[in-house]
């Protein structure tokens, strides 16, 4: 919005021509000065505010040829208001995104999966993103800026639209990656040991949060793989380690992204890993009696319409173990 078009709309509102919406963008701007939540721009004398005060709010009008009603006073008493307390910091917003963010303004829109769901997500970029279960993911109704920001808690596969003046970026509690248009995968679960980032196509940049000067680029076929530093432990940084993606024993898919084609694939990956997989799969909780049952290590994938006792039993012989199911989803292992 320029200066012209914002002086266009209080002589609308002036003489009784806007509608609805147009007051209601005006209104909202006097309410967000009366919170005082709107900065001044220092850049602006007090010369510049007295001219641009002048030139929009005490430039020369046709005389009016008919009688003031009180509504035109309401109005003027507005206008006057919004003028006087709002003008000079309006000025310091055109030409800038603020100005349309007040006249549409940017949505945030969450998607979420149960225990047990997936979904298929199209961002406003044409980019199209696999939520797996027990996941959300946060992004902007329509991508303004200069960075396509999204937020993940959880497991996600992007297709990310190429868009070289305009990187993706996806944020996790632990680590940021940045992208151009790649197909990736990032597996970052609050409750889980470690966050995952599996490259498919492309390349990305991945930063870690609490490790502000490492910066790891990844190529086609390369997994990054974070163990963050526990809460209580003072005396040691997070943990990071490159590794090459794994695929099934038949080759044929990858065992980062074949939760996409519904099937659990692991390889040599701890019980404990395992159990936290088949937790947001089939919606229990798994609990074991000692820990050298939760490090046993097992590869192998099953699809996803496999009973999860099914499963129990096939892992069964390759490590003996027992279970018993206990009230609430309650699956005990010993």
């Amino acid at each position: 919005m320029t200066k012209d078009t914002f002086k266009q709309l209080l002589d609308k509102f002036l003489a009784g021509k806007t509608n609805p919406a147009e007051e209601q963008v005006l209104f909202e701007i006097y309410e967000e000065f009366q919170k005082d939540s709107i900065p001044l721009d220092v850049n602006l004398t007090q010369e510049e505010n007295q001219k641009i005060i002048k030139e929009i709010l005490f430039a020369e009008k046709e005389p009016e040829s008919k009688p003031l009603t009180s509504t035109i006073s309401f109005r003027l008493r507005i206008a006057a208001s919004i003028g006087l307390l709002l003008v000079c910091t309006l000025v310091a917003w055109i030409g800038r995104s603020k100005w349309l963010v007040i006249l549409n303004p940017v949505h945030t829109i969450t998607v979420l999966t149960k225990p047990g769901e997936k979904k298929k997500v199209k961002l406003p970029d044409g980019t199209w993103v696999w939520l797996n279960s027990g996941s959300s993911l946060s992004y902007p109704d329509v991508f303004r800026d200069s960075l396509r920001i999204v937020r993940l808690s959880g497991e996600a596969h992007f297709d990310v639209t190429h868009k070289a003046d305009q990187p993706f970026i996806v944020e996790t509690n632990q680590l940021s990656v940045r992208v151009l248009g790649t197909v990736f995968n990032v597996k970052a679960y609050a409750k889980d040991k470690k966050t995952e980032t599996a490259l498919i196509r492309g390349s990305v940049l991945v930063k870690v949060h609490d490790l502000p000067n490492r910066k790891v680029v990844l190529h086609p076929s390369e997994k990054l793989v974070l163990y963050p530093k526990k809460k209580a432990d003072t005396g040691s940084d997070s943990t990071l380690q490159l590794e090459k993606i794994n695929h099934t024993e038949s080759a044929n898919s990858v065992v980062e992204t074949d939760w996409t084609q519904n099937r659990l694939s692991f390889t040599n990956e701890s019980f404990e890993q395992i159990a936290a997989d088949m937790e947001r799969w089939y919606g229990v909780k798994i609990t074991f009696e000692n820990e050298e049952i939760k490090q046993s290590r097992f590869t192998g994938s099953v699809s996803s319409r496999t009973s999860l006792w099914t499963v129990l039993e096939t892992l069964k012989l390759t490590r003996q173990f027992s279970y018993k199911k206990m009230k609430d989803n309650l699956i005990h292992i010993y």
